[in-house]
Formats: structure tokens, sequence, C-alpha cells
């Protein structure tokens, strides 16, 4: 048998949230290199809302009971990039 095969990848709680104030400053980021500042925002509220847009570059679902920030940092990049 490997040392490679010995070596299982260990799996623990993790230190911070994956989402938060950091996803959000990032993402107003993106929406200003994108010069999306004003518009981006609104575009984002409706990305995978039952009365809005699909993801265009995953495949987000469309919850039936949304949250307002229902998209992640790649979907915010590609849809200012849009």
């Amino acid at each position: 048998m490997s040392a490679r095969a010995k070596n299982h990848p260990k799996i623990g709680k993790g230190s911070h949230a994956a989402g938060g104030w950091g996803a959000a400053r990032s993402t107003g980021e993106i929406l200003l290199r994108e010069h999306v500042p004003r518009s981006g925002p609104s575009l984002l509220a409706h990305q995978n809302k039952a009365d809005g847009y699909m993801c265009v570059s995953c495949a987000w679902a469309k919850p039936a009971k949304p949250h307002p920030m229902e998209f992640c940092e790649n979907g915010a990049k590609a849809t200012a990039w849009e």
C-alpha cells in the first residue's frame, strides 16, 4: 500500500462563516470594478428569485422562500460582467 493511500484528508469545523461582511464587501468591489455600482444591487436582488432570473454561472435553485441575497460571489461577478 502506498503512503498516499494512508493520508486521508481531515475535515474539521470551520473557523469562520463562508459568507458575511467579507463576501458583501467583495461583491461591492466586483460591482465597482465592472462599473455597475448603482444598477448591480437591483439586478442581484432579483437573481435566483421566483419572479427573477437564474444565476448565469451556476445551477443555484430558485427557492420558494428566498433570502434577500440569494447568490454567491461568483454569481454576482458573472451577473456584473454580463
